[in-house]
């Protein structure tokens, strides 16, 4: 999604809420490692593309729920999500809610896939970008490119403009 408006986030307010939802899933899930991914992680990497939301690859596979021996889901993650409405806008989709309670708050959408249900196998040494001096690391450019070619090979738009649309800005 392309910005368009003064009240979307810039560059540096979408890592924000990236750093922030990074911390807050460390404390809530241990073992979760978080990913940048989509258009975020282009924007990191360079690319001149605009974004307004936080797109996130979480690897879940080292989590454990409580009284469980399971792993975290990403449904069990937007459940603990919702019971956090001081950091969180929980509905249809997932907000971030950065600079709470000043006059520079802002609701950050947040989008966020499980990475082994993404990709498989995942290997994060050689799909992550850790060169970056961030709290979470992008995917690298070869492991975007890839997964924006999939994305517009499986479109899902119900209009076909509007998937035409999407394709050309995915491989823009």
């Amino acid at each position: 999604m392309n910005s368009s408006s003064n009240n979307d986030p810039n560059l540096d307010e979408l890592i924000q809420a990236t750093s922030e939802f990074s911390e807050w899933i460390k404390t809530a899930t241990p073992g979760a490692i978080l990913f940048v991914c989509g258009g975020l992680a282009l924007a990191m990497h360079g690319n001149n593309r605009s974004t307004t939301d936080a797109d996130l690859a979480i690897d879940l596979s080292r989590t454990c729920r409580p009284n469980s021996n399971r792993p975290y889901n990403t449904n069990a993650l937007k459940g603990l999500v919702a019971m956090n409405p001081d950091k969180f806008i929980v509905g249809p989709k997932i907000y971030q809610i950065v600079n709470a309670r000043t006059a520079q708050e802002k609701h950050i959408q947040v989008d966020f896939v499980n990475v082994n249900l993404y990709w498989t196998p995942f290997r994060a040494e050689s799909m992550v970008n850790f060169s970056f001096d961030s709290i979470a690391h992008p995917l690298n450019l070869c492991t975007l490119l890839v997964s924006k070619m999939r994305s517009t090979i499986e479109c899902s738009q119900p209009d076909a403009e509007d998937c035409f649309t999407k394709q050309s800005n995915d491989v823009q």
